[in-house]
């Protein structure tokens, strides 16, 4: 879409909870966002258009044309616009943006996720199997059957293409129900309490007008009672107010006559319907988010909007059901008008209290896949996806992400997600960043192809896990029926949704995130830890083969005046050459060493260094014999007749061999014999051996000090062109420049950013046994702690809708953009992509392009 007016200078945006009443900024339009940038380039704040729920100008001031800006996530934007033209084209792409004339114009259809952890595209869209659901259920079974006649939505267009009814109920009788009910929404069933048998039925209002009755729709609801045998009546709950249903009996509707229902027992819950809850939400928003608003007015406006008032009936008629199923174990039938709204909210509600599994994060996924989707919940006309009528929006889901939230708040260890996700569960459900909640039913998601055309929310809650992780969940704790006191009394104001834009700052410490922190840490803790066991055991196991090897090396007959020491486990030896005899002390594993000296190109010594095979991307790190400058170079001198005894030797102990002449005095060139490399060795210059890492194309490469590389192929050996392997110190420079300050917190995050890219270049430049001990470095402990951190170091302060996320190899507090990145940490066992921020996620992305252009050199 080409936008009119893009940019425009010198807007005002007013900030209420703020020290500065205005500040000054630059407005930009794209097609997805709206972008207010201040002059310095510190702080942004972005706007998807899918989330402004409304614009309003108001009269003119001196400064400008006020235009206020609300959003569906409860933000709100005052800004001042310096001429009217900008004020009114502004107005205009916004309101076009906000709600296009179709779905594949919206946001879902363009997004393309970035990033290390890319998901596919099919990832979550089939998360749920409606029979598979209802199999964990225990159906079908002798009382519930499985029916395909919604197979091709001829039935019901706005049900799942498959329900399950009682086992005794004709298909006349189905057909003949699904006729007497509003809108094809025949009794089906929702919920199995297979250990109470007990079942939970949805359906729609029924067609009784004034004098109208159905007999099909009468069996039906006789089938439901006899399908548990434990009782022989059934809950009828009816969550309309009575009035409403009593008025809805004019216009053809109504509800079910006790005379013509027989074994029934009717209860009316006074839920108000989609009007009434939308100008209560925006009642409960106008008294909670006035910036002059004081205790008495915000108790009074909270009282006013009846909104907890609202939260209350819903708990409560789900509560009635649990003790109904359970308690008495009796059959529940539940309807609202069209049984979309009201009904949703109620059985979704009583899944989730009876049934520990629908508090897991997959079984919440699967509860909402269920009752939410599947039986046609009108997503993107409650949340005005579209362009349309602007009274049919309500806030049907949101009120039941906050009876869960209440929940959860009387019970905190019974859920395994957290408040974090139901808070991004709001958001996306009004971005359309997704296609999981685009669409009004099951078929409609059909028709348009979103499963193939657009990625799932449930494919994007997979890829981040850990975020949404509860860390005082506890699954004992969950294996129980829920019972929440749903008095008023007991509800709390949800200021993490409501209010979560408008904090000037952040707590000093949230329960939560305190918890996920220190969780996290104890996790790269841990993983630490297995990686030096791991390690440790592999630097045991090439000492060990480096002892047996120098052991099965057997020394040819030597001219007089010649020794070779032999290593030995028993202390001295007596070895003979000839008519003479010497002993000395023989190298115990850990002192089979050799001098290295500092300065390139000297032959004082010799290393005999070990090499883990590994990996492009995973290169291992080296494993070599400890260093001993006082231990001797380890020499031989043999005749060329026994030169081939050696080189047999030599291959069979599987380790390449260099020698040097020690100083004394010099032995004639045609006795120095060197041994011949194994089939997958090579020789580095004259006093480096090592192992040969593994590459992809079954070549080989040996690393050096001075970033000399020497690749083997084939038997071929070459030396390639220099690499500079020593530890890129402009890179920790530009990481610590991206946050450094002259306070005492922005030096300590300097230096801890510098010592985290140390350990991350610093690999590839130990070549002696010592080092290669000494240079795993120490994990950053401890991290820095939440308390007191009011900013991350892009500028950005920290609220309820901006939380505090710790960096896993830094151990730097960041926000959500900054430490958005995954990637492995180094020295850690597991290769799982933890959250890092952008500094080590740089260093971590040049030192694997260092190591690939390494290696293809």
């Amino acid at each position: 879409m080409d936008i009119k007016t893009p940019k425009v200078e010198r807007v005002l945006l007013r900030q209420f909870h703020h020290s500065r009443e205005f500040v000054t900024g630059t407005l930009c339009l794209t097609d997805r966002h709206l972008i207010f940038t201040e002059p310095t380039g510190a702080k942004e704040t972005w706007v998807l258009h899918h989330h402004i729920n409304s614009l309003e100008r108001l009269p003119l001031t001196t400064r400008g044309y006020p235009l206020v800006i609300d959003t569906k996530t409860f933000q709100q934007l005052h800004l001042i616009i310096p001429r009217e033209s900008d004020c009114l084209d502004i107005m205009a792409t916004i309101k076009m943006l906000a709600q296009p004339e179709s779905f594949s114009q919206l946001y879902a259809f363009q997004y393309r996720p970035k990033g290390l952890e890319v998901m596919k595209q099919t990832s979550g869209w089939a998360l749920y199997d409606s029979q598979g659901e209802y199999g964990r259920m225990g159906l079908p079974n002798p009382h519930w059957k499985h029916t395909s006649i919604n197979l091709n939505y001829e039935l019901c267009e706005t049900y799942s293409a498959h329900l399950y009814v009682p086992a005794e109920a004709e298909k006349s009788t189905v057909l003949g129900s699904a006729k007497f009910r509003s809108r094809g929404r025949l009794p089906a069933l929702s919920y199995y309490h297979a250990p109470k048998k007990s079942a939970l039925c949805r359906c729609s209002q029924p067609l009784v007008g004034l004098r109208s009755r159905s007999l099909e729709d009468e069996q039906m609801i006789q089938a439901i009672i006899d399908a548990n045998p434990n009782n022989n009546f059934i809950y009828l709950i009816d969550t309309r107010p009575k009035i409403n249903a009593m008025a809805n009996k004019a216009a053809g509707k109504g509800y079910e006559s006790t005379g013509n229902y027989t074994n029934v027992v009717y209860q009316f819950y006074n839920i108000e319907n989609i009007h009434v809850m939308r100008g209560s939400l925006q009642k409960m928003i106008e008294a909670s988010c006035s910036p002059q608003q004081s205790v008495s007015g915000l108790l009074q406006g909270l009282e006013s909007s009846g909104w907890l008032k609202h939260i209350h009936l819903i708990l409560e008629a789900s509560m009635f059901t649990v003790k109904a199923m359970q308690d008495e174990g009796v059959s529940v039938l539940v309807h609202c008008s069209d049984g979309w709204d009201r009904t949703a909210q109620t059985c979704a509600l009583t899944s989730l209290l009876l049934d520990q599994y629908y508090r897991s994060l997959h079984g919440f996924m699967i509860l909402i896949e269920k009752e939410w989707l599947a039986f046609g919940h009108k997503f993107s006309t409650r949340s005005g996806h579209l362009a349309g009528d602007a009274r049919d929006t309500s806030p049907i889901f949101t009120q039941f992400l906050e009876c869960v939230w209440q929940v959860m708040v009387q019970f905190p260890t019974a859920f395994q997600f957290n408040e974090h996700f139901l808070l991004t569960l709001h958001d996306h459900l009004h971005s359309c960043q997704f296609g999981t909640f685009l669409g009004n039913c099951e078929k409609e998601r059909m028709d348009n192809r979103f499963s193939e055309e657009t990625y799932s929310f449930w494919g994007y809650v997979w890829a981040h896990l850990d975020d949404f992780i509860n860390p005082l969940y506890r699954p004992s704790d969950s294996d129980v029926v829920l019972r929440p006191n749903t008095d008023i009394p007991h509800l709390s104001f949800w200021r993490g949704l409501y209010c979560r834009h408008i904090s000037r700052h952040h707590p000093s410490e949230l329960v939560e995130e305190a918890l996920t922190s220190l969780r996290q840490q104890n996790n790269c803790l841990e993983d630490h830890i297995k990686f030096l066991q791991q390690h440790i055991s592999e630097l045991k196991k090439n000492l060990a083969h480096f002892n047996d090897a120098c052991t099965s090396v057997q020394a040819p007959p030597d001219p007089p005046n010649h020794v070779i020491p032999r290593p030995s486990e028993n202390g001295p030896q007596n070895i003979t050459s000839g008519d003479n005899t010497r002993s000395h002390e023989s190298a115990s594993p850990n002192s089979l060493q050799h001098s290295h000296s500092t300065e390139h190109g000297s032959h004082q010594s010799n290393d005999c260094s070990l090499t883990k095979p590994a990996a492009v991307g995973s290169l291992s790190l080296p494993a070599h014999p400890t260093s001993n400058p006082d231990s001797k170079t380890l020499q031989v001198q043999s005749n060329t007749a026994n030169s081939s005894t050696s080189q047999e030797a030599a291959r069979d102990s599987g380790i390449e061999q260099s020698y040097e002449q020690s100083p004394g005095p010099p032995a004639p060139s045609q006795d120095r014999t060197t041994l011949s490399p194994a089939p997958n060795m090579t020789i580095v210059g004259e006093t480096r051996v090592h192992f040969n890492p593994t590459l992809q194309d079954g070549g080989s490469a040996t690393l050096q000090d001075g970033g000399s590389v020497t690749l083997q192929d084939g038997g071929k050996t070459e030396n390639k062109a220099k690499a500079p392997l020593t530890p890129h110190r402009s890179l920790v420079d530009d990481a610590a420049a991206s946050n450094s300050s002259d306070s005492d917190e922005d030096l300590a995050v300097q230096r801890r950013r510098e010592r985290s890219a140390t350990a991350l270049l610093s690999p590839l430049t130990y070549s002696s046994f010592k080092d290669h001990l000494e240079h795993i470095p120490e994990m950053n402990l401890p991290w820095q702690p939440m308390r007191g951190v009011h900013q991350c170091g892009c500028g950005t302060t920290f609220s309820f809708a901006i939380r505090k996320y710790h960096c896993s190899h830094c151990g730097v507090v960041v926000c959500g953009t900054c430490g958005g990145n995954h990637a492995p940490i180094p020295f850690h066992a597991s290769s799982k992509p933890q959250r890092v921020c952008k500094a080590c996620f740089k260093l971590m992305r040049r030192r694997m392009q260092d190591l690939q252009q390494l290696m293809s050199s």
